[in-house]
């Protein structure tokens, strides 16, 4: 059961995300980036505050004292600044291209990892990620106007390592009650991108 869910759990969030840029697509055309990235992930909050109370759940809490640094860091990059930067890089672009330009999270995931956290990285890791890289730097070329790079993919880019540094961090706390850590980040990612927009 525990191996099922490793797969289906990993695949609906994926399956998931990828609704995530052509419905924000579809929104732009009446609502501002910041109004966006706010109320979606302040609806996130509140269903997975809905789930919590479903389904009793056993993991460590969170602690203020020793992991409030890391929640800081959290809501930062991953509930703040890249829903905004998406959802700027989405009015400047195409969503097919976005959704492309996404999988550079995957990069930059990979590369913090490597780098910063000195796991260990090898052949394929480094032929993938350069294999998608070179994907998202062909999407964002614009050879129509004078060889220029849609401004669009350096939002959306921006975005992919803003929640690369969110992965990393949330890595090192996911077991301690992993719902809490995505409501606190929703609300007050939310809370700030709406705030924003009302600006």
């Amino acid at each position: 059961m525990n191996r099922s869910l490793n797969f289906l759990l990993p695949f609906a969030s994926a399956l998931l995300f990828a609704f995530a840029a052509p419905a924000s697509k579809i929104l732009l055309s009446s609502f501002g980036p910041s109004f966006i990235a706010g109320f979606s992930y302040l609806s996130s909050a509140a269903a997975l505050s809905l789930l919590r109370l479903a389904f009793e759940r056993k993991e460590e809490k969170i602690s203020a004292k020793k992991d409030g640094w890391r929640i800081a860091l959290i809501t930062a990059s991953g509930g703040i600044l890249a829903p905004f930067f998406l959802m700027r890089g989405l009015s400047l672009s195409y969503a097919s291209n976005a959704s492309i330009m996404l999988n550079l999270e995957t990069v930059f995931t990979s590369m913090i990892a490597v780098f910063v956290l000195k796991e260990k990285g090898g052949v394929r890791l480094w032929l993938c990620s350069a294999m998608i890289f070179a994907a998202a730097i062909l999407v964002s070329f614009d050879p129509g106007k004078n060889f220029s790079f849609n401004s669009g993919g350096f939002f959306v880019a921006a975005a992919a390592l803003m929640w690369a540094v969110d992965n990393n961090i949330t890595a090192s706390i996911s077991l301690k009650d992993p719902v809490s850590i995505a409501v606190i980040k929703g609300l007050a990612g939310g809370a700030v991108n709406i705030a924003i927009s009302l600006i």
